[in-house]
């Protein structure tokens, strides 16, 4: 089962410098060829790339959910403008304006006076 934690900058940068510790010994020869320089740094190499596509979507992502806000605000004010003019054009009792989601100017509720109340 695969590991879902991310390891940490700072745990990675750490790593990073033990690679390059390791390629300057000239000597390095592990029994297990997954631990080999070049296994190392194909795995750092993928690892970068990695880390750079994440980047690049991270940077998409941000400008796609600007794009949406600004579009949304954008659509959202131009409907408010249509429904003045639904009210402007028909009137603001007319059946259009219940039709759009707004009250009728005869549905809405009248205020109650309230009397005042005696002190005792």
């Amino acid at each position: 089962m695969a590991q879902t934690t991310r390891i940490s900058a700072p745990i990675l940068d750490t790593d990073r410098a033990a690679l390059l510790a390791i390629r300057d010994m000239g000597d390095y020869s592990p029994l297990n060829m997954a631990y080999s320089t070049a296994a190392l740094q194909e795995l750092e190499v993928a690892l970068t790339a990695a880390e750079q596509e994440e980047t690049r979507a991270r940077r998409a992502l941000d400008i796609a959910r600007d794009r949406a806000v600004e579009t949304s605000r954008r659509f959202h004010d131009a409907m408010l403008g249509a429904k003045a003019q639904v009210v402007a054009q028909y009137g603001n009792d007319s059946l259009a304006v219940e039709a759009i989601g707004l009250t009728r100017k005869s549905e809405r509720r009248r205020p109650v006076r309230r009397r005042a109340m005696m002190a005792d």
